[in-house]
């Protein structure tokens, strides 16, 4: 039988580059030099990093009905979904404005490669990886524990039928835990080493692109906006088999996927075994 290239793979791809495009060109017109309250609240409010990547999903789920899992497909929304949402983006909004105030976050600009590709991406993978070694590598365990998992509840309802979402259906105190600690600790590095506290606001919009996306429904969803790293890692297929088998996949980036080639494999039957699905990363299929 003849081999057919994986349309919703490469389409996935296409589509999640020109949108990572759209929403940080935007974020860059809106806020390069101009970095405000009211600025930033306009922004977080049309195509905020919370606001677009939800729209994805919706379109996702209308375009690969095929590729989405069936139990992904029949979820009904409900309030508490969307209460969370407003929940976290007044608590990152308010946590933006106090470092906007205080001189700690900014969004200046000198050139693309010394602003995007030195400063964001440093820091983003400073944070992230804080997050991934510190945080999540001792704390996720610990709030899995039965006499700690009162912590951690509220996030993990969503199991087989987990989307992007629940990002947000998540309890102040997990929120700090899983996501603020990381952002402190460089901070204090950064005083430690430069003498003074000074994060790029594109950093932190970067880290909530991906804490979103690998919640989506769609396995294909490109994380990192690194071609290098999309391709060998699939941080959305473990951390969606995370919020099902509960106790493996702790990381968002175990770089397992790169390091051993035979775990994307083993992932990929789990995950086509759980929802019924017949995801390949093969370029033919």
């Amino acid at each position: 039988m003849a081999k057919k290239l994986n349309y919703p793979m490469i389409l996935t791809w296409i589509i999640d580059y020109f949108i990572m495009f759209l929403l940080f060109g935007y974020y860059h017109f809106m806020l390069a030099n101009n970095f405000t309250p009211l600025a930033l609240f306009l922004i977080l409010t049309t195509l905020g990093w919370i606001t677009l990547p939800l729209a994805r999903e919706f379109f996702y789920c209308w375009l690969f009905p095929d590729v989405i899992a069936k139990k992904k497909l029949e979820y009904k929304y409900k309030w508490s979904d969307i209460f969370g949402i407003f929940n976290i983006f007044f608590q990152y909004y308010i946590n933006f404005c106090i470092g906007i105030y205080f001189g700690i976050i900014h969004w200046n600009y000198t050139s693309f490669i010394e602003t995007y590709i030195i400063e964001v991406s440093f820091q983003y993978w400073a944070m992230t990886l804080l997050k991934d070694y510190v945080c999540l590598k001792y704390a996720h365990p610990w709030m899995h524990k039965m006499e700690n998992y009162w912590i951690h509840l509220y996030h993990h309802k969503p199991r087989e039928q987990l989307m992007a979402i629940h990002t947000y259906s998540i309890d102040s105190l997990d929120v700090f835990i899983e996501n603020g600690i990381a952002p402190i600790l460089f901070m204090i590095v950064q005083y430690i080493l430069t003498g003074k506290v000074y994060v790029h606001a594109c950093a932190f919009f970067f880290l909530g692109w991906s804490d979103t996306i690998i919640h989506s429904a769609n396995p294909y969803s490109i994380c990192y906006f690194n071609v290098f790293f999309d391709y060998f890692c699939k941080p959305n297929i473990e951390h969606v088999l995370h919020h099902v088998v509960q106790e493996e996949y702790y990381i968002f980036n175990s770089f397992n996927h790169l390091f051993n080639r035979k775990s994307l494999d083993e992932d990929l039957k789990k995950y086509n075994k759980i929802f019924e699905t017949k995801i390949t990363f093969d370029l033919l299929i």
